[in-house]
């Protein structure tokens, strides 16, 4: 790789009296999640590591989780993509980092996450920088107030501004006679599809199902106190998570997002704008990019190409990852462009 971030000895050291928890949400890749638990442990010796995961056995146990240097945090809380387990489960993290090390800074990341930079460096920029959040977002507008959304930013509106009730997976179209599905779209392409800003369908990708969205007739928020959209990877001071987890203000927003759609792409992001005395800058902690084609709503798994472009953006982390499309790119990622040597056997 052309770019090294290697560690000088007065950057690897974060400010003596300060502490940085990083909090790992996994399911899956076992391995990979404690490769990364383990690497950040090597990038910065005092940082706090706590994997996250809701898997009651055969996954990350606490043996291994040590072994990592993390500790480990098994819940009973279910996730499920696309509504506000996501949220919950993150929420539930930050009150167990806050209540096992109280750190000044907690940092939000997936179990498919990577450094592609010297953490000491980047928390040494964190707990000097001024800030007391770091996580993007977009202001949103207030969507289609006709019957059909116009735009493609309609659509992402739309996922705020209505009340979405997740729909039984019974099964039944795929029982159904396809002449009999074939009737029942024309039906709605030729009743109820002029309708859609009102009432409408969403089918979740990952075999999650539907979700059915009704418009509100009004929302919380205003010009003045906008709704973002963003993502809940993010980096919180004490002050922002303590902001985030109680009190009025993200009471009123967990109940209000908690019927919407995607809420983990909006909720640290609104609460933390409209929060009094929150400085927050507008900005991602890890880099990724989407598939172009609309049919993928994924990230690029990150190659060997990809890798350059991640790591000029200058990010402390990068996903996705995955060893079992690209094997060896985390060996690459440790050698070329973090300067660690092979960790021992």
């Amino acid at each position: 790789m052309a770019t090294r971030h290697v560690a000088s000895d007065d950057t690897k050291a974060t400010m003596p009296d300060k502490t940085v928890a990083y909090v790992i949400l996994c399911h899956d890749k076992a391995t990979q999640a404690l490769r990364l638990a383990a690497t950040i442990r090597r990038l910065s010796p005092r940082a706090r590591v706590i994997l996250r995961h809701n898997r009651p056995t055969g996954y990350i146990d606490q043996a291994m989780a040590a072994g990592a240097g993390a500790d480990l945090l098994v819940s009973r809380l279910p996730t499920r993509w696309g509504d506000w387990s996501l949220v919950a489960a993150a929420l539930e993290a930050f009150r167990y980092a806050r209540q096992r090390h109280d750190p000044d800074w907690t940092v939000l990341i997936s179990g498919q996450d990577y450094p592609i930079r010297d953490l000491g460096a980047w928390e040494r920029e964190l707990l000097e920088g001024g800030d007391d959040a770091v996580v993007p977002g977009e202001p949103l507008g207030f969507g289609p107030s006709g019957l059909r959304p116009r735009t493609h930013q309609d659509g992402l509106i739309m996922r705020y501004t209505h009340r979405w009730y997740r729909l039984p997976q019974l099964g039944i179209v795929a029982r159904m006679p396809r002449s009999l599905v074939r009737v029942v779209k024309a039906v709605w392409y030729r009743y109820l599809y002029h309708l859609q800003a009102v009432v409408t369908l969403n089918e979740l990708p990952r075999e999650n199902g539907w979700m059915l969205g009704v418009r509100r007739r009004r929302v919380p928020w205003t010009p003045n106190t906008p709704s973002y959209k963003g993502e809940q990877w993010a980096a919180l001071s004490r002050r922002a998570a303590a902001a985030a987890l109680d009190g009025p203000l993200a009471e009123r927003w967990q109940r209000y997002f908690a019927t919407t759609l995607i809420p983990d792409e909006a909720y640290f992001p609104t609460l933390l704008a409209n929060a009094p005395d929150i400085r927050v800058r507008r900005q991602s902690i890890s880099w990724l990019r989407w598939h172009d084609d609309v049919a993928k709503p994924h990230p690029v798994i990150i190659d060997r190409q990809v890798l350059s472009e991640a790591v000029r953006s200058g990010l402390p982390f990068a996903r996705k990852f995955d060893e079992g499309v690209e094997p060896g790119v985390l060996d690459l990622v440790d050698t070329s462009v973090l300067d660690l040597r092979p960790a021992a056997a």
